[in-house]
Formats: structure tokens, C-alpha cells, sequence
């Protein structure tokens, strides 16, 4: 699915159930929806402000790659795409990009 022009999209390709949940609690659900979701190629990437979850958006559900932003004072402070690459700002390490080991950068978009 293709977000990136100016018409919403209105088909969906694919679909995938993962393997990642997060239980509901009224208390913490100001965090449930800080949930963002960005797609580059086949891989997507469900992030907040302390964590990205990598996970392929093709096949199977899958458990995926979590990356913590959790040090003194870091977090996410936003996120981009360049080059076909995702790109998340961190607080304390700058731009980061974060990738699969088995991507096939070809199929990145």
C-alpha cells in the first residue's frame, strides 16, 4: 500500500497477523495509541517513542526484531524515509537507520 502520494489509498495488497501483542489496560492506553506504524518495502516497522518492532510485511506472521531507545534520556524524536531507507532520529545517537540482515534492498520502497 503505497502512502506516499497525494490519493488515500484504497485497495490493500496484503496482510499479515503478527506475532506481537500488547494487552490493554485503561491506565497505559495513552501508550497503546502512541503506536506508529511505517512501511519500507516488505519490511514494516510499528514504533513508539522508546521502541521500534521490525517485522516483515509479507507471509506469515512474525515475532519480529525489537529495538529499544531506553537509554538516559533518549527516545525517538522522529521518523523518515530516505533513499528508500527508514531513518528514526534518536535523542542521544542521531539519525539511525534500521534494517533486516536478509533484506534484499531492491525490494526496498
Amino acid at each position: 500500500m503505497e502512502t506516499g502520494g497525494t490519493t488515500p489509498p484504497t485497495t490493500v495488497n496484503n496482510f499479515s497477523v503478527l506475532k506481537h501483542s500488547e494487552y490493554y489496560q485503561e491506565s497505559a492506553e495513552n501508550v497503546l495509541l502512541a503506536q506508529r506504524f511505517l512501511l519500507c518495502g516488505t519490511t514494516a516497522y510499528i514504533y513508539n517513542k522508546n521502541t521500534v518492532l521490525c517485522v516483515s510485511a509479507v507471509g506469515e506472521g512474525d515475532s519480529g526484531d525489537r529495538v529499544e531507545f531506553s537509554g538516559a534520556g533518549d527516545s525517538i524524536l522522529g521518523v523518515g524515509r530516505s533513499q528508500r531507507l527508514p531513518l528514526f532520529f534518536s535523542a542521544t545517537n542521531g539519525i539511525v537507520s534500521i534494517t533486516p540482515t536478509t533484506a534484499n534492498t531492491s525490494t526496498l520502497g
